[in-house]
């Protein structure tokens, strides 16, 4: 049978109108019995049938990425979103992985300020121990620019500039932009490949996405946001659970909350050793204040404002 086949046959199950009337009344549901990739057909049929955003926890980042590609194979016309930690190990917050904090600051962009709705999201404990920016903060720091629209180059590298975007001969990589004539490329924190920005004296002609490695433009685009590196553009206090920047809608889907505690725990312990013993080590010129980051209790009591669908096979936040 195929994967459409079957996603359909879920779709038209008892068992998801049960789920679905138990979230209605309980605002909770426990799946009991799931094997192998059992877990994404069903996630994936009661997205067809309710499409809102989810938000699937798994226990590590190997079986979020697995999870991930089995949601993918289920809904190939819907992106499925990936949010990591920005850390090369687990709350190592002195030692940062660019590349998972490019894929941060994208997610949260696409949450944000995306025109669309019913965002899937697969995620980890260890990145929801990081605190996010707000809304707000992002918007204010958020260049957005059109199409047919004027662009002050001078005032536009200022801001690049001011936003911690690095001016270099050829953009390779996040958070750089350069300048040739009426040519601007730069390569936004929330976007895969960096946009060139083509201008007619004072106005924006066109706007494309490109390769940056065959410099070939690829898609024509009438609009972008360029984004700064979320981790180093805004201050402590505007800062938030990743869960505040969710609608309120969302559904929140738990494979294991014991491994969520234990995980969050250990990551809240770590980090609080290298701020009190390890001043020396340089983050960006300054470490952050643990109040960077959620404690379990935090993260357990912004769940619960959700709608929980548990499926690991026991209950926490469901009374068995």
């Amino acid at each position: 049978m195929e994967l459409d086949s079957i996603i359909t046959a879920y779709r038209e199950s008892p068992h998801l109108v049960q789920l679905h009337e138990s979230l209605l009344r309980d605002k909770r549901a426990l799946l009991k019995g799931l094997v192998g990739s059992q877990d994404a057909i069903v996630a994936s049929a009661y997205y067809k049938n309710h499409p809102c955003t989810n938000l699937y926890i798994l226990s590590d980042k190997e079986e979020a990425a697995y999870f991930q590609n089995n949601l993918q194979n289920s809904l190939e016309k819907k992106d499925i979103l990936f949010f990591p930690d920005s850390f090369k190990r687990l709350a190592q917050i002195n030692e940062i992985n660019p590349l998972h904090a490019s894929h941060r600051t994208e997610c949260v962009n696409r949450i944000s300020n995306s025109d669309t709705t019913g965002e899937l999201i697969c995620t980890y404990p260890a990145a929801l121990f990081e605190k996010v920016v707000s809304k707000k903060s992002l918007d204010q720091f958020t260049i957005k620019i059109a199409v047919n629209e004027k662009l002050d180059l001078d005032h536009f590298t200022e801001m690049l500039v001011e936003h911690g975007f690095e001016h270099v001969d050829f953009v390779y990589e996040a958070g750089q932009f350069s300048i040739r004539g009426g040519i601007v490329d730069v390569f936004s924190y929330a976007n895969e490949y960096p946009y060139r920005i083509e201008l007619f004296d004072v106005e924006v002609e066109s706007i494309r996405t490109f390769d940056p490695s065959s410099q070939l433009s690829q898609k024509k685009i009438a609009k972008i946001s360029i984004v700064p590196n979320i981790q180093k553009q805004y201050a402590q206090e505007e800062l938030v659970p990743f869960f505040s920047i969710l609608p309120a809608d969302s559904i929140i889907w738990l494979k294991d909350a014991d491994m969520l505690i234990d995980i969050v725990e250990k990551a809240w312990e770590k980090a609080n050793d290298i701020l009190a013993n390890h001043k020396e080590t340089i983050y960006d010129g300054a470490l952050p204040s643990i109040n960077s980051f959620c404690s379990i209790k935090d993260i357990l009591y912004a769940i619960e404002q959700f709608q929980i669908v548990e499926f690991g096979g026991k209950g926490f936040f469901v009374k068995e």
